[in-house]
């Protein structure tokens, strides 16, 4: 367990599902471990009605010394929790219908998380927040142009007055990919330019459905194509092992006979995908939320050969078979005694650590926002209507 330290506890306020508790008791262990210090639960939520006080003695039990019972009433209302969360960090493992449509308070939500962050509530999500480019020029309404000013929605990633400008900057809420924190992604980058442009690709992100749900897979894996190739011209998915959870955040599987939803909330099951570029390039994506632990894979083919990326390892086979370049990383550090996986954990820790000493890491600084949030759209446009779907005009539709 450790000895307590006696430095001044870290206010740390969560909302998660009683599956995602575990983990996310591993990781405020691991901050405090690296920071020297207690965490001090300042709210704990739970969308699942009466859990809420019972998690909080969880998250502490499991922290063992370095995290302190929660100093707030335990609820199960998370904007009322928005509202009333004390500053300092908050953990929004499960964004619920945050940002959602509401046709008597289109901006209400929008205008709660803006009040959050000028309270000094530093929100970290675990799922895309905005979840959809209606929710994003929605949130630039409120928190950047003001309310009733046109929002602007643009793939273009250079800052401007628009949402994704705002959530590039980390004021408002920091999405965590997992795979942008992770050591190869940077090594990636930085092999990328002598690579050379990579004509076809493969991209997985599997997980549990307590590491943020189908969605945030979705999200990651269309960022790191964005990463690699740029935007698609067109998508064109198939959504199986589907469910929704229902809006209380219940565990288990909602089965459903309908299309998917419109924005990247609450879904669960996997997606399988074809991208097509306009210049003959192309992507395969898989990703799913029922697939156990976090793993991920990039598989590019391009002038350099071939370049394999995971968690474990980057490798560069030219064409001619001889390795370019080859890095590792001890598979045994993934695993924590218990068998939970201990990388997401780090990486959210990590993420923590910085944003606590008021900085973004610049990996979470390059997402494409509209553009990422529009080819997730055409995946899920693809799913209903049995047909490839474009990105391009998503972000059309979207700017009206």
């Amino acid at each position: 367990m450790g000895t307590a330290p006696s430095v001044s506890p870290l206010c740390i306020s969560v909302w998660c599902r009683t599956d995602q508790s575990a983990w996310l008791a591993e990781t405020l262990r691991t901050l405090a471990q690296s920071l020297s210090t207690q965490i001090a639960l300042g709210l704990v939520g739970c969308p699942e009605p009466g859990r809420a006080a019972q998690l909080g003695e969880e998250l502490a039990r499991d922290g063992g010394a370095f995290i302190l019972p929660p100093s707030a009433p335990c609820t199960d209302d998370l904007r009322a929790a928005l509202a009333t969360a004390p500053p300092g960090l908050f953990i929004l493992a499960d964004i619920g219908n945050v940002l959602a449509a509401d046709a008597q308070r289109p901006t209400a939500d929008a205008e709660l998380l803006k009040e959050a962050a000028a309270s000094g509530v530093r929100i970290v999500c675990l799922s895309p927040l905005p979840a959809s480019l209606t929710e994003l020029a929605t949130l630039a309404s409120v928190t950047v142009a003001g309310p009733g000013a046109p929002a602007v929605v643009s793939a273009d990633a250079s800052p401007g007055l628009d949402g994704a400008s705002l959530l590039r900057s980390g004021s408002l809420a920091v999405f965590h990919p997992p795979v942008r924190c992770a050591r190869h992604f940077a090594d990636l980058r930085d092999v990328l330019e002598q690579f050379g442009p990579v004509r076809a690709a493969s991209v997985t992100c599997l997980s549990g459905p307590a590491d943020g749900g189908l969605g945030a897979r979705l999200f990651e894996a269309l960022d790191l194509v964005g990463v690699l190739q740029g935007e698609p011209a067109t998508i064109d998915a198939m959504w199986s092992g589907r469910g929704v959870r229902d809006i209380k955040g219940a565990r288990g599987l909602a089965e459903r006979d309908g299309p998917p939803p419109e924005a990247l909330r609450n879904l669960t099951g996997e997606i399988s995908a074809n991208l097509r570029f306009a210049d003959g390039r192309a992507a395969a994506v898989l990703v799913g939320d029922q697939a156990g632990s976090r793993w991920w894979q990039i598989i590019a083919v391009g002038p350099g050969g071939r370049l394999v990326v995971d968690e474990h390892r980057l490798e560069w086979i030219d064409p001619a078979g001889r390795t370019v370049d080859r890095a590792s990383a001890g598979r045994a550090a993934g695993h924590s005694r218990n068998g939970h996986r201990t990388a997401p954990a780090m990486w959210l820790a990590e993420l923590l650590r910085h944003l606590h000493a008021g900085v973004l890491p610049p990996a979470l600084q390059g997402v494409n926002w509209p553009s990422v949030l529009a080819t997730a759209q055409a995946a899920l446009l693809s799913c209903r209507t049995s047909a490839p779907e474009s990105p391009a005009t998503m972000l059309s539709l979207a700017a009206r």
